[in-house]
């Protein structure tokens, strides 16, 4: 479900989508990133504008896994969740993995055709984040019984402040995807080439 994602903006870029203040010339480093995995540090809209947080929350229960991922109905319902503070992580798009004619696992880069920059709703724990998410659309089922809880860069604040309902129960219905190279599978391979659409063959080379 959604382990990897891209974030193929600029610093300046970043801060005009989500019309943070502060001066671009003397923010955080960050460049265009197009393969981010569980537990890289990634930029995030918090109450407090942007900061970097670590992709996976760290239980506080019995769990042997990092949390990259919560449900939004049990954000919901379960009070264990409901005390955390709300944010967004920005990106430009996210992965999955179908399965190929052989069994192969074909990854797949989703994005939206109308809006280049999207967040993924999400809470905070400390310097921690885990992202939400909720019944995929139509399109997006035929690779996943889940998708990301997706908002536009002008409902974070809505989000953050308000925590509205719908914003992580309602799917997000304007995305296309293609596949992309078999290498975006190990985490350590980055640059444009992992959002290039790559047709699969039969005879590429496959890491799986």
């Amino acid at each position: 479900m959604c382990s990897r994602y891209s974030l193929a903006i600029t610093r300046e870029e970043l801060f005009t989508s989500f019309d943070i203040k502060h001066d671009i010339t003397t923010a955080f480093d960050f460049l265009p990133t197009y393969n981010i995995a569980p537990t890289h540090h990634v930029p995030v809209i918090t109450s407090k504008e942007l900061e970097l947080l670590t992709w996976g929350i760290t239980p506080w229960w019995e769990l042997p896994k990092k949390l990259l991922f919560i449900t939004s109905e049990n954000l919901l319902s379960k009070s264990t969740f409901q005390n955390l503070e709300r944010c967004v992580m920005p990106l430009t798009g996210f992965y999955e993995w179908r399965d190929g004619p052989s069994g192969e696992k074909i990854p797949v880069h989703f994005s939206s055709p109308h809006h280049p920059v999207l967040g993924f709703a999400g809470i905070r724990r400390g310097n921690e984040c885990a992202l939400l998410t909720t019944v995929p659309s139509e399109f997006v089922s035929q690779f996943h019984t889940r998708m990301p809880s997706l908002v536009l860069p002008e409902q974070t604040k809505e989000w953050i402040t308000k925590g509205t309902p719908n914003l992580i129960s309602d799917c997000f219905q304007d995305l296309t995807a293609w596949d992309v190279t078999t290498k975006m599978s190990n985490s350590k391979f980055q640059g444009k080439e992992c959002t290039e659409p790559c047709p699969f063959t039969p005879n590429q080379e496959s890491l799986f």
